[in-house]
């Protein structure tokens, strides 16, 4: 939709299925086999069609998806920088920095976090999950996603727009981690 064209939906993910389950699981249940290739391809193919490309890798860096493949893998066989969403819960600090963690250690780049609340966490809680993990990683924190919100993202900059928008603003900005006594977490510069 982005590319101001219209595309067939086994165009834009050529693999689905109905259940919510990790990709061998889901197409197990629907008695279907994964062609990994097909993913790869699948990326590779909007090449000319996008400057920019979201894939979402839902399930995490250690999710299968085809026998004997992860998330962790396609991503290194695409060479794409990675934009880790986690999730705001008891144990989100452990789960990012480890998730960081197994990305450096794969040779992979984590562009940017963006955290999720799942929960309707109060600020408190949102404010110190993201100064914890920013005290620990070079790596900038774009902002939040609202609890049972759909329609925005609560950058840590000042954009304004759908989740989609303001996800390809904050792509087009150079990000910098600010100092501590700017009192901002992260600063943005077109």
């Amino acid at each position: 939709a982005a590319t101001g064209d219209s595309f067939p939906l086994e165009r834009i993910c050529p693999l689905r299925f109905d259940a919510p389950l990790a990709p061998p699981a889901a197409a197990r249940r629907e008695g279907r086999q994964i062609d990994s290739h097909v993913m790869r391809e699948g990326a590779r193919g909007w090449s000319d069609h996008a400057d920019v490309l979201l894939i979402e890798g839902i399930g995490g860096m250690h999710c299968p998806i085809a026998p004997g493949e992860t998330l962790a893998d396609l991503a290194a066989d695409l060479g794409v920088p990675l934009i880790l969403v986690s999730p705001l819960v008891l144990g989100s600090i452990n789960h990012t920095l480890m998730t960081i963690e197994v990305a450096e250690h794969r040779g992979l780049t984590v562009a940017a976090i963006l955290f999720n609340d799942v929960r309707g966490e109060s600020r408190d809680v949102i404010e110190s999950t993201i100064t914890e993990i920013t005290a620990r990683t070079a790596i900038p924190v774009w902002g939040t996603i609202p609890f049972n919100v759909t329609d925005r993202i609560e950058p840590l900059a000042p954009f304004e727009g759908t989740p989609d928008q303001v996800l390809l603003q904050l792509l087009a900005v150079q990000c910098h981690t600010a100092d501590a006594e700017g009192g901002a977490i992260l600063h943005m510069e077109k």
